[in-house]
């Protein structure tokens, strides 16, 4: 009975820490003990290859974001001329108004000229035909 005592009390202390049980090895320890240093050699080759794949994407990486700097530069500078673009497109707009406005002011201009050209030709006509009625020549 006294072996039982012992494991309860040991139980009870425990109970109060968890602490991980232990366990044969360390972390570090390979499952494999005979890996030979050609092994070793070949892993860290394949992991150097990766880390110089890793290292050529990054620089890729900062080649594009360098690339995508200069795009958005180029679409800031789009943007700018397109407003450029429809201020004078406005402007333009206005002018052609403008002009319209003066060309059909000077069509009813040419069109009264137009209509007095004709009166005084017929005037001019009216005359001619009066003045020859009445002239007279004896001998």
């Amino acid at each position: 009975m006294e072996k039982n005592d012992v494991e309860r009390e040991e139980m009870r202390e425990n109970q109060g820490r968890k602490r991980p049980s232990k366990t044969a090895g360390s972390q570090t320890d390979d499952d494999n003990p005979s890996c030979s240093c050609l092994n070793m050699a070949a892993t860290i080759e394949a992991i150097n290859q990766r880390l110089d794949l890793a290292l050529s994407k990054f620089q890729e990486i900062d080649d594009l974001k360098e690339n995508l700097k200069d795009l958005q530069k180029e679409n800031i500078d789009l943007k700018e001329s397109l407003s450029y673009a429809h201020k004078d497109f406005a402007e333009l707009k206005e002018i052609s108004k403008f002009h319209e406005g003066a060309i059909e002011a000077q069509q009813i201009g040419v069109n009264g000229l137009q209509k007095d050209i004709k009166m005084e030709r017929e005037r001019a006509i009216r005359l001619e035909s009066h003045s020859r009625r009445n002239n007279l020549n004896f001998f």
